[in-house]
């Protein structure tokens, strides 16, 4: 029996898994009636909307009776192939449903906070924003690395990735510079822990007293960590859709610009690559010696 071209609005009234529930009873039994396939626990609203559906998507054949025939056939290739389709179209839709989720939240964030911060009160804290803004790129990640606790923690803790690259949410590997301060090579096999993530995709350079932590993505999050003036994290901050966001971007990149590239041979020694850096860098903030605190994750 044919079947009239479905109206948009009824092809769009069914959950996709409701309709392929019904499709596999059909499957299971290709003689189903629609009182045995209600009986089975479908209710008799989404059987007769779904038998449309799968009619029209020519998946399935109602007779006059009401009594569904065997499925053409290719039609579970048919509707593989369908399936397929809407994953690609979901996957590349995704970083554009992303982009336009962080932008309704910003502007609701924007209109309950309306200086655009949190604050961040301990290592923990900043372990987690960090991650989630890492986690929430679509473009860019632009990070310095002061000699702070969180920067110790990311270089020294046996729990931290250093070896995979940073993805955004189609796959694809994030352009990613970051800025580490040459003391942190003081640390035991930093160097080589560098050189992997500098494998992983990581544009790592090597600079003199970075005067703060900080983490940018896409221009539009940013976590301000300053464990390197004040050991506990405490007035570290998260910010969103802020214009400090693009002065911060800024200093990260003009610091990368000028400081040092991060040697791939292992010949090179960390002293001489410490007083590389302090040669190529003038120095911003007084040091302060840090030890390590508590494991990290690599956000």
């Amino acid at each position: 029996m044919s079947s009239p071209d479905l109206p948009v609005h009824l092809d769009v009234a069914m959950p996709e898994e409701e309709i392929t529930r019904l499709y596999l009873a059909l499957i299971h039994d290709p003689a189903a009636t629609r009182e045995s396939l209600v009986a089975a626990g479908i209710s008799a609203a989404q059987v007769e909307l779904g038998l449309q559906i799968l009619t029209h998507r020519g998946l399935a054949e109602v007779d006059d009776d009401g009594r569904s025939r065997s499925p053409p056939e290719g039609a579970l290739a048919a509707y593989t192939a369908e399936v397929e389709r809407q994953l690609r179209r979901v996957r590349a839709s995704a970083p554009q449903l992303g982009l336009i989720h962080r932008r309704v939240r910003a502007l609701e964030d924007a209109r309950t906070n309306p200086l655009r911060a949190s604050t961040l009160d301990s290592l923990a804290e900043i372990r987690s924003a960090s991650i989630a803004v890492v986690a929430g790129a679509e473009r860019s990640i632009l990070a310095m690395r002061a000699y702070g606790e969180r920067s110790i923690q990311l270089l020294t803790s046996p729990l931290a990735d250093h070896d995979s690259p940073t993805l955004d949410s189609a796959g694809q590997p994030l352009r990613y510079l970051a800025v580490y301060d040459a003391r942190l090579l003081e640390l035991d096999d930093a160097l080589q822990t560098l050189r992997r993530r500098q494998a992983s995709g990581e544009d790592v350079r090597i600079a003199e007293d970075v005067p703060f932590s900080a983490i940018v993505a896409d221009g539009l999050q940013a976590v301000v960590d300053l464990t390197n003036i004040e050991r506990s994290g405490a007035g570290s901050v998260s910010l969103w859709d802020s214009p400090l966001i693009t002065g911060i971007g800024n200093l990260a990149e003009r610091l990368h610009a000028r400081s040092l590239r991060c040697p791939p041979s292992t010949s090179t020694s960390t002293a001489s690559c410490t007083r590389s850096a302090t040669r190529r860098s003038s120095p911003c903030s007084p040091p302060a010696p840090r030890t390590p605190t508590s494991p990290a994750s690599s956000g």
